[in-house]
């Protein structure tokens, strides 16, 4: 629940103090990609810290969860959201500016708080959700700012990478898509 002045007051030393040690340093400033309720206006929050963070950083962090609601918003909308992003980004005249989605997936239907969310996890890498991976994939590859996109997890609660039966390892849907498209 960090505003964007207490992430600047605790960020921005450290970004500071690790381009002193190590100039070479890669600072990358998260941003913000929905409003959770501690925030007035994202947009001004994220402008705030790409200002505040000019003199170390050129690239921003997201994470986005598409395609589920209630945490992920249709593929179409997601990108619209980087691309408004990566236009404020411009508008503040950074030098090389990059965009890294530090994690994105298809979220289960619901929350952790439903009785029976665990239920839903499989939905994280069925059919749809490859289908829904790859049309995001595909979306980012045409935003020129997007440098990179992790996927959330090898084997984090819903979204397994690679499945574990019996002691032995499996390739999921997820990883067999992501052998398809060979990112880099």
């Amino acid at each position: 629940r960090w505003s964007a002045d207490k992430s600047t007051d605790r960020g921005l030393p450290v970004a500071l103090a690790s381009k002193k040690n190590d100039p070479s340093a890669h600072i990358i400033v998260p941003l913000l990609e929905y409003r959770p309720e501690w925030i007035g206006n994202v947009e001004d929050h994220n402008r705030y810290l790409i200002r505040q963070h000019k003199a170390v950083a050129c690239d921003y962090a997201l994470h986005l969860y598409y395609d589920t609601a209630p945490w992920g918003p249709s593929v179409a909308t997601r990108l619209a959201t980087v691309r408004s992003i990566a236009k404020t980004i411009q508008s503040e005249g950074i030098s090389s500016p990059g965009i890294w989605v530090t994690e994105h997936a298809r979220p289960p239907p619901g929350t952790p708080k439903d009785k029976d969310w665990v239920k839903n996890w499989y939905q994280t890498g069925n059919h749809d959700a490859v289908i829904a991976t790859a049309d995001f994939l595909i979306g980012l590859t045409q935003i020129p700012m997007a440098k990179g996109a992790a996927w959330h997890g090898v084997r984090t609660g819903p979204w397994n990478f690679i499945d574990v039966r019996a002691g032995n390892l499996y390739e999921t849907r997820m990883s067999r898509l992501f052998e398809l498209l060979k990112p880099t």
